[in-house]
């Protein structure tokens, strides 16, 4: 049974009993001896004084039984009552528990993550300046290929000057050939180291390039888990605490509200983490005979709570009554 309905037990209680006490009170009158007197009743017969007196009684028994029971039942709804906001308490600090736990493991996830990132950024930009640097010596190589290429093609002009000449210096053509053969040679294993070296500086820039890109996706598929995680957790309500005239009306969002006072405590439905929700708040007050009202809109989010103060504007902005 609910406070309201005890109480509206008790007033027919005592109404009941005032009734009572209005009927004893009107038995006495009728058996003072002011009263007109009476025809003398047989013998062995009951008054009717002392028969309505004894109903009298009976009810007031009664009565008073029901009064101890609404009692009683007062008292167990005082108790449920006193039980039921020492739960909504312990709701409130597990939830705030939790949400601070939350916002923690919140930051730790970012920070590890900014650092990855930042490593694996401060890495590829290593990896792209060597890049710079091979692709630079690979430009000195070719332009040193292409000066051997050139002297390599005058040499085989002055062959083709000496073979016309071959009669008179025989001796001399030989040698320049064998010289030839030589810088052939020379400039075939030379091309042939540099083009190794350069497969080779391909291949480990390849290899950085690869695990630098493996590093970027691992780290996308950490931060892509902790946002999953962060959405799969259960909603939490939000706290508001609104200060007002004690006499104002207030409504959220076009929704009237019934509590009273100039400090009113609200919670909201369960919010998603990591959100942030609005809430229009208006509240409208008698002054002068006119409607005062003051308006505000206010962000919310799980968890937290939101202080908000409405207060009477310095120029009143009014409306008729």
């Amino acid at each position: 049974m609910g406070s309201s309905g005890s109480t509206r037990w008790l007033m027919c209680g005592i109404c009941l009993l005032f009734g009572i006490d209005v009927a004893l009170t009107a038995s006495d009158q009728r058996a003072s001896p002011q009263a007109p007197p009476q025809a003398k009743s047989e013998p062995g017969s009951a008054a009717p004084g002392d028969k309505e007196r004894a109903d009298v009684q009976s009810k007031l028994a009664a009565t008073q039984k029901m009064l101890t029971e609404m009692r009683q039942a007062l008292a167990k709804s005082q108790t449920d009552r006193a039980a039921a906001e020492a739960k909504l308490a312990e709701s409130i600090r597990r939830g705030e528990s939790q949400r601070k736990a939350l916002e923690s493991e919140l930051v730790q996830s970012k920070a590890a993550a900014a650092a990855e990132l930042t490593r694996v950024q401060k890495e590829l930009a290593t990896n792209q300046q060597s890049l710079a640097e091979d692709n630079k010596a690979m430009q000195g190589l070719r332009k040193s290929l292409e000066a051997e290429k050139a002297q390599h093609q005058d040499a085989v002009a002055r062959l083709d000057k000496a073979n016309t000449e071959a009669a008179r210096i025989q001796t001399d053509h030989a040698a320049a050939l064998a010289k030839l053969a030589e810088t052939i040679r020379i400039g075939e294993s030379q091309r042939k180291a540099l083009e190794s070296e350069l497969v080779q500086s391909k291949a480990v820039a390849a290899a950085e390039l690869d695990l630098a890109t493996e590093e970027v996706v691992r780290m996308k598929v950490a931060l892509t888990a902790a946002r999953k995680l962060l959405a799969a957790q259960p909603g939490v309500p939000a706290t508001m605490v609104v200060k007002l005239p004690a006499d104002a009306r207030l409504t959220f969002d076009n929704s009237r509200t019934d509590s009273t006072g100039d400090r009113r405590l609200f919670v909201s439905p369960a919010l998603s983490l990591g959100q942030t929700y609005y809430y229009t708040l208006k509240a409208e007050v008698n002054r002068a005979g006119k409607v005062v009202t003051m308006e505000k809109r206010i962000e919310v989010r799980a968890g937290e709570q939101t202080e908000v103060s409405l207060t009477l504007p310095a120029t009143d902005t009014t409306s008729a009554p």
